[in-house]
């Protein structure tokens, strides 16, 4: 990701601009529909493409980076007018060091979060990996040994952006993680179901919480939903639910969710 931005030169930290609002995870919940939503209102810019991958980048100094004025960040913007302007990538919400990043860059940035039943969304991203031929093993082989893939004990490292089909699902530890960072009064968690069975509904609640007037979008945008070769089977979704069964708990106290139908086997 280095390469994409290039060399910032270090320089006087001065007054700019800044983005308006982030869309931050989660992967495979929904965002690339509603990054393709938010191109569609007049008052919201976003970015030539999606997926920026600007704060959870490593390999450079983010010290220094930090006294820079972003300019090569911002290039993917036009800034001649008055917009509100935003960008989504979702591993920021699983990247734990994108987050002091963040909050360096502009404490009170908007922060835009969806979030899907864990089982699906690791099912979804295992398909992922595979078409792209980033992964060999099956589903159940995959999330049964993810723990010695990742190497827990170390920082998170490559393997965590390909195989963390499972521990992305751990939603509570990284929202609380991300509250020690952002104000909660800026953050706005919504299910994915939301936006695919009320899409103005929950389009009203971003527009709200990004301060823009309401718009009413007349046609369903869906993203990345090629099938599957087959449903995921029995013995892994008993799986994930066993695992998860605690943390969907602590997530409904934590957002004062009903996710009960998360964890139903049909």
């Amino acid at each position: 990701m280095q390469k994409r931005f290039g060399k910032i030169k270090n320089r006087k930290k001065s007054f700019m601009k800044r983005l308006d609002f982030l869309i931050c995870g989660a992967q495979k919940a929904g965002t690339s529909a509603l990054d393709k939503y938010m191109r569609e209102h007049p008052s919201i810019q976003m970015p030539k493409s999606k997926e920026m991958h600007y704060f959870d980048r490593e390999g450079i100094n983010w010290n220094e980076q930090q006294e820079t004025e972003y300019e090569l960040y911002h290039q993917s913007f036009n800034w001649s007018e008055e917009r509100t302007r935003g960008e989504a990538t979702p591993v920021y919400m699983y990247w734990k060091r994108s987050w002091e990043r963040i909050m360096e860059y502009k404490k009170a940035i908007k922060i835009i979060i969806l979030l899907r039943n864990p089982i699906t969304r690791a099912y979804s991203h295992w398909n992922m990996e595979e078409k792209r031929g980033r992964e060999n093993l099956s589903f159940i082989e995959a999330i049964k040994c993810e723990k010695e893939r990742l190497g827990f004990e170390g920082e998170q490292n490559i393997n965590h952006r390909k195989w963390s089909y499972v521990d992305r699902g751990f939603y509570t530890k990284q929202i609380e993680y991300m509250y020690k960072y952002i104000n909660k009064e800026n953050v706005l968690i919504l299910k994915q179901e939301e936006l695919l069975r009320g899409r103005n509904k929950a389009l009203c609640k971003i527009y709200d919480h990004l301060s823009v007037e309401q718009i009413t979008h007349n046609r369903e945008i869906t993203e990345h939903q090629s099938a599957y070769r087959e449903p995921i089977n029995r013995e892994a979704k008993i799986y994930l639910i066993d695992r998860y069964r605690d943390e969907i708990g602590r997530l409904e106290r934590l957002l004062n969710w009903d996710c009960s139908s998360w964890l139903s086997i049909e």
